[in-house]
């Protein structure tokens, strides 16, 4: 079942999917501007959104949206390619692991957040993956032996 959003345009009713939509608000709270949205969502998704209906999902879903208020000092830290950086890991299973950079920077600038800043080296750290892991206490890291994206982990008491 897909779900779609109707939107209404002087003289044209457009249905647009909800992946569509909800890529066009993360792509430009990456820090891309409107005119960058409209193109990515072009070569992604293989149709032409008018800047007036990217603009109008932003207000549309700017209150459930919550990274939208930090966007602004989020675009003056990071560019929009490196703002969040990705990795796989194989630990049972494949999966994703994502650093959001602004995100993470902007809630350690806060000084309620300030006793959590060794994070900043950790995620950082697993960021960079087995060869340049700087392991927290307690935590010992074996090197991968089946591949880069292995990982076994041996917790001391």
């Amino acid at each position: 079942m897909q779900v779609a959003c109707r939107m209404h345009h002087p003289g044209k009713n457009r249905t647009y999917p909800l992946k569509l939509i909800l890529d066009a608000v993360s792509t430009f709270n990456l820090g891309y501007s409107i005119t960058d949205t409209r193109s990515v969502l072009r070569r992604h998704f293989h149709v032409d959104v008018p800047d007036r209906t990217i603009n109008s999902w932003l207000t549309a879903y700017r209150s459930v949206s919550t990274y939208a208020r930090l966007r602004a000092a989020g675009k003056k830290l990071f560019d929009p390619r490196s703002i969040i950086a990705s990795r796989f890991f194989e630990h049972r299973q494949v999966y994703r692991f994502q650093v959001h950079y602004a995100k993470l920077e902007l809630s350690l600038q806060s000084p309620i957040h300030h006793h959590l800043s060794p994070l900043r080296g950790y995620l950082t750290a697993v960021q960079r993956g087995p060869r340049g892991w700087a392991s927290p206490p307690g935590v010992q890291v074996a090197q991968p032996n089946r591949s880069i994206l292995a990982m076994d982990y041996k917790f001391h008491s």
